[in-house]
């Protein structure tokens, strides 16, 4: 560790000209010790950083996505990952997507480009619900796809309506916009097991079908939480409040997706219990369109118009991640309609605007920290463009940017304390705040800051900045600094070498570049 440096004498500093040609010698009478005391102004401001846990990978039109609304998404056994949206069928590969559409002039195709549900049943089934001709079914291992359409007595809008699919026994479970049926493959033939007034369900109404591990199917409207038990018996569950999504976690628990947020199903199956949020919120939206489990156990809800929602159900303790388009990588859009995790442990998002985007659900391995409040929104690049950054031994962070900028980071809390104004203080007759290169520890709690216009020693306890410590090479534009093991200091220049200053105040010398002089800097 270096020595730590005395508290600044107002003495100067001697340098010796006859030990080197580069030495200059200070005199009382030039030099000058300028000390800005901020003793009487206001605390630096804090601001909220934007910070970057996930790293999404945006997926979009550039990988072959045909259209960006996307209603569903599923794995296959083969590890594909298939994307429905209002444009087409898509198989992604790890590179590219294939794209599947209707074409009139193929009874061979999708019966529509608007797909709505997706699943996959057995190792060669991938089952396709579409917006206004039912369900087909892709054969995985020939590609050849099989229309399933409507009788005639039955070509009510609605009922030609996917909302949800659910393949069980052999069988395939259909949410309609009519209500809820059963659908045998090998025949055609279609049970209705729940009717509704198409009216009641709206066609933006989310619909959702789970079935748990004693042989229940679980199924959820806009009327409610319906159970069909494996001998037929259906029964509403709660009150007739609109389900938007259901799940089924690792340990066999109902999740019950609401308007008013997340509930999980009692042991006895009769009452929900409220597991998100736990505290009202009335000003924020709280509807639950998308529901996953990570391999770590934690909860990610999709939030209608409000980006998603990181949940662990042990502690009670959650964050939201939103888009925001001024950081790089983060969620692309707000608006999330389908989750989905691999077999991988990655977490795909399907969104209404911007496509699909990958990201791993642990989080980043570095955080993203950004500060947006800098005003000028063409400035924030620069804002935001690192020069220097010290940690102190209590972790506290010190940073400078290339717009001038001074911070204080508190990590525990992510705020930016902004301290341009207060190091501007220290230098009254400059237009602007100078550029602060390169931080080092001072001892004592302080700090020295290299800058574009000299040296400054900076305490933060004393919201104190001192000036004019190098003599005749005041305010000379530095660009880094060193505490060596004696506690001297050693200054890189912007154009004339290298300033040491001995940490007892005794001289200054400047080691520049001399052409032909072997024993100077190679260049200044």
């Amino acid at each position: 560790m270096p020595q730590r440096l005395p508290r600044a004498q107002a003495t100067p500093y001697r340098s010796d000209a006859t030990r080197r040609p580069a030495t200059a010698r200070a005199t009382r009478g030039w030099w000058h010790l300028a000390v800005a005391a901020l003793l009487g102004l206001a605390l630096a401001p804090l601001v909220h950083a934007n910070v970057r846990d996930y790293y999404f990978t945006a997926l979009g039109s550039d990988r072959g996505l045909a259209q960006n609304t996307v209603r569903s998404l599923v794995e296959d056994p083969q590890g594909f990952v298939w994307v429905g949206t209002y444009g087409g069928l898509h198989r992604y590969d790890g590179r590219r997507f294939q794209l599947f559409q209707h074409d009139p002039r193929d009874p061979a195709s999708l019966p529509d480009s608007y797909v709505t549900a997706l699943a996959v049943s057995d190792q060669r089934n991938l089952w396709i619900g579409t917006y206004s001709e039912y369900v087909a079914r892709l054969d995985l291992t020939t590609g050849e796809i099989q229309r399933f359409e409507v009788p005639g007595e039955d070509q009510g809008r609605a009922r030609r309506q996917v909302r949800a699919l659910l393949p069980r026994q052999g069988q395939l479970w259909v949410a309609t916009g009519a209500g809820l049926e059963r659908l045998e493959p090998a025949t055609g033939e279609r049970t209705r097991l729940l009717e509704f007034d198409p009216d009641t369900l709206a066609a933006s109404a989310p619909q959702s079908l789970v079935a748990d591990r004693g042989g229940n199917v679980w199924y959820g409207n806009a009327l409610g939480l319906f159970a069909i038990a494996a001998d037929g018996d259906i029964a509403r569950v709660g009150a007739a409040d609109p389900v938007s999504s259901l799940a089924i976690d690792h340990d066999g628990r109902l999740l019950v997706g609401r308007d008013d947020g997340l509930f999980t199903l009692d042991g006895e199956g009769q009452e929900l219990r409220p597991a998100w949020p736990r505290e009202a919120m009335p000003e924020a939206s709280t509807q639950v369109l998308a529901i996953v489990e990570a391999p770590d156990g934690h909860l990610w809800l999709s939030i209608a118009n409000d980006g998603l929602v990181r949940l662990d159900r042990e502690s009670g303790r959650w964050e939201r991640i939103r888009e925001d388009p001024l950081v790089p990588a983060s969620l692309p859009e707000s608006n999330i309609n389908t989750l989905l995790v691999d077999r991988g442990g990655m977490l795909w998002a399907g969104g209404s605007f911007r496509g699909v985007s990958v990201t791993d659900p642990q989080g980043t391995r570095l955080r993203y920290i950004f500060d947006r409040s800098g005003g000028d929104e063409h400035r924030l690049v620069a804002h935001n463009s690192v020069r220097a950054i010290h940690e102190r031994e209590d972790g506290e962070l010190w940073l400078a940017t290339d717009d001038n900028g001074f911070y204080r980071y508190e990590v525990a809390t992510d705020r930016f304390e902004h301290w341009k104004d207060a190091l501007h203080e220290a230098f009254p007759d400059q237009a602007n705040a100078p550029r602060v290169l390169s931080i080092s520890d001072a001892g004592h709690g302080r700090l020295w800051l290299a800058t574009s216009k000299g040296l400054v020693r900076f305490d933060p306890a004393e919201h104190r900045f001192e000036t004019g410590m190098l003599g005749p090479y005041a305010g000379t534009q530095l660009r880094s600094i060193l505490v060596d093991h004696e506690g001297d200091l050693w200054l890189g220049t912007q154009n004339i070498g290298v300033l040491h200053m001995r940490r007892d105040g005794g001289r200054i010398v400047n080691y520049s570049h001399r052409d032909g002089d072997a024993r100077q800097l190679s260049h200044g």
